[in-house]
């Protein structure tokens, strides 16, 4: 089987329809061919673990072939590589489905990561005044996001910013606009209110800022819960059986 373009959450259930209906025609072992996959998210990653589940519980397997560069760094950033089996030979893929050739020799994920994704933040009222520089608006590191809210960290120290005016711009109850794009949920970016909730400072001087949405379309809260519901899965599939840890 081999998929082409991008593999996101529109096509996973199609993906997944034609594994059932190959599975249902005798054919329990599948070699899928990501050669010409240019995106895949956590959704699309969640099909590929349940289809393989369901190969596995037919008495088949399924493995993937000639991944592309991007597949390849996914699957091993989300700690995938310690049970899903990619060769870059489909002949070898073949063998090892039908004749129980030699496994690939796989990659050792310590844990399951995410790239880190920048946050941009801004304000409607007098604050963004206060946010160093011209453009009106702050960057800050992603720390975590659902359908409920975010949070992200922030340096004021380094972006010429004192403590005064980052405790003024953060701002229990302030509203916030958030544009930001998470890489495993989908390609397009996230623009969203929220209302600041919680902030706390750390050794480094970073400040942690806590939000809950206010304004956010039905699509993206929609995709942020599907995406946290996948990572869980993702994550909990990628951890190794106590049968793996033994010493």
């Amino acid at each position: 089987m081999m998929l082409r373009g991008d593999f996101e959450t529109d096509s996973a259930d199609a993906f997944l329809a034609k594994v059932e209906e190959l599975l249902a025609g005798g054919t329990p072992r599948i070699a899928l061919c990501l050669r010409y996959v240019k995106y895949i998210n956590s959704t699309a990653l969640g099909a590929i673990m349940r289809a393989r589940t369901k190969c596995q519980e037919a008495g088949g397997d399924l493995v993937i072939t000639r991944p592309s560069r991007l597949s390849a760094e996914i699957v091993g950033k989300m700690g995938l590589d310690t049970v899903l089996l990619l060769f870059d030979d489909e002949d070898e893929a073949v063998d090892f489905l039908v004749d129980g050739g030699a496994a690939p020799a796989q990659a050792r994920s310590n844990e399951a990561t995410e790239d880190a994704c920048t946050v941009m933040f801004s304000f409607d009222d007098e604050r963004k005044e206060l946010l160093p520089g011209k453009r009106h608006h702050g960057v800050a590191v992603l720390d975590s996001v659902n359908a409920d809210g975010i949070v992200f960290h922030w340096n004021p120290e380094e972006h010429g910013c004192d403590a005064a005016d980052a405790a003024a711009m953060f701002r229990l109850d302030g509203d916030i606009r958030l544009k930001l794009q998470v890489k495993l949920a989908r390609k397009g970016f996230f623009e969203v209110h929220g209302r600041i909730r919680n902030t706390s400072h750390n050794q480094r001087g970073d400040l942690t800022v806590a939000a809950l949405w206010t304004k956010i379309s039905s699509r993206d809260q929609q995709a942020l819960r599907r995406h946290g519901e996948e990572l869980a899965y993702l994550r909990n599939q990628a951890t190794p059986s106590s049968a793996d840890t033994a010493t």
